[in-house]
C-alpha cells in the first residue's frame, strides 16, 4: 500500500513539473501571437500581413515592402512613428518602449490598416 501510495506521489509531482514547465514557456507561434523579440510584416498585395502584432517593449517589428509601388508605416496618431516612404524591397523598423495599441495605416494607401499590441507577459 506504501509502495503504491509513493508511486502516485511519484507520478503526480512529476506530471506537475510538466504543466509548470508548459505554461512558463514563451509563446513561439507564427503571426499576431509571437510576443518574442523580432517580429516581420511584410506589405504585399497592398495589405500588411499580419495585420495584427502582438509583442513586448523594446521588441523590434520590421516591415518589408514586397509590392512594385512605395507604401509607408504611419502611426494613427502622427505622433509615435512614421516611415516615410519605403520602395519595393525596402524596409522599416519600430521598436516601441511602452506598453499600448498602435494602430496604422499606409500614407499613401489609406485603406491599408495594421494594429501593433504591446504587451508584458
Amino acid at each position: 500500500m506504501k509502495k503504491m501510495k509513493f508511486i502516485a506521489i511519484t507520478v503526480l509531482a512529476g506530471l506537475m513539473s510538466v504543466m509548470i514547465y508548459s505554461c512558463s514557456k514563451s509563446d513561439t507561434s507564427g503571426g499576431g501571437g509571437n510576443t518574442n523579440t523580432d517580429h516581420k510584416v511584410n506589405i504585399q498585395a497592398s495589405i500588411f500581413d499580419p495585420a495584427t502584432i502582438t509583442m513586448l517593449p523594446s521588441a523590434r517589428l520590421t516591415w518589408t515592402n514586397m509590392d512594385t509601388q512605395p507604401h509607408t508605416v504611419v502611426s494613427d496618431d502622427l505622433i509615435s512613428f512614421n516611415s516615410g516612404n519605403i520602395n519595393a524591397g525596402g524596409t522599416y523598423s519600430f521598436t516601441p518602449t511602452a506598453t499600448g495599441i498602435h494602430e496604422y495605416h499606409c500614407g499613401l494607401h489609406p485603406t491599408v490598416k495594421g494594429t501593433i499590441y504591446v504587451v508584458i507577459r
